[in-house]
């Protein structure tokens, strides 16, 4: 029974935002502390909670991010792929009316996958995915059915990851940084 009361709650709650937003797709940057830039595919849905807020969800794919993180691996470079999962307010600025100006918040899990693996199989590697924040500002431009959308956005992400290069008996630990930039731009069907 109080599965369905929630259910019903939740249902209803959840109905009047399902009815506005949007469904974007978008090209973005991210340049990074101790990594390399990269860009990538990305894909945005928005539900609007009112006229001048909505949440974002957002996922990006980017590839090829390239470092020594510092000497830490004797020459050998690190070789990632990035797959943020980001979920955020962003708030329409009433600044002007036919373009919309915004300001966005909200938390990310990144997803980071070690691409040259076979270089790290004997080393101990260890390398977690990673949580962390981020802001933005953009612009939007509504025409009718889709709406143009661009970006810029800063991203605080710190990690760690352990290594051990000569026996299995004592890991050493680094820390890395991937606090940084970026931007996307793209385009929203709106519904």
């Amino acid at each position: 029974m109080k599965q369905l009361i929630f259910t019903f709650l939740l249902s209803a709650i959840l109905a009047p935002i399902a009815q506005a937003g949007g469904l974007g797709l978008f090209y973005g940057y991210m340049n990074t502390d101790d990594l390399d830039s990269s860009s990538g595919p990305g894909a945005k849905l928005r539900l609007d909670l009112s006229d001048w807020a909505g949440l974002e969800l957002k996922g990006m794919y980017m590839e090829g991010f390239e470092s020594d993180l510092d000497g830490a691996l004797d020459q050998t470079k690190l070789d990632l792929t990035i797959i943020p999962a980001e979920i955020g307010l962003a708030v329409d600025l009433p600044i002007a009316d036919r373009v919309r100006p915004y300001l966005g918040a909200g938390f990310g899990y990144y997803n980071i996958e070690l691409e040259n693996t076979s270089e790290f199989a004997d080393a101990g590697f260890d390398l977690d995915d990673q949580v962390g924040w981020y802001g933005t500002l953009g612009l939007r431009l509504p025409l009718s059915r889709f709406t143009l959308f661009a970006d810029a956005q800063v991203r605080q992400i710190e990690g760690s990851f352990k290594i051990d290069q000569f026996s299995r008996i004592k890991d050493e630990e680094f820390d890395f940084d991937l606090s940084g930039w970026g931007a996307t731009a793209g385009i929203m069907l709106n519904w």
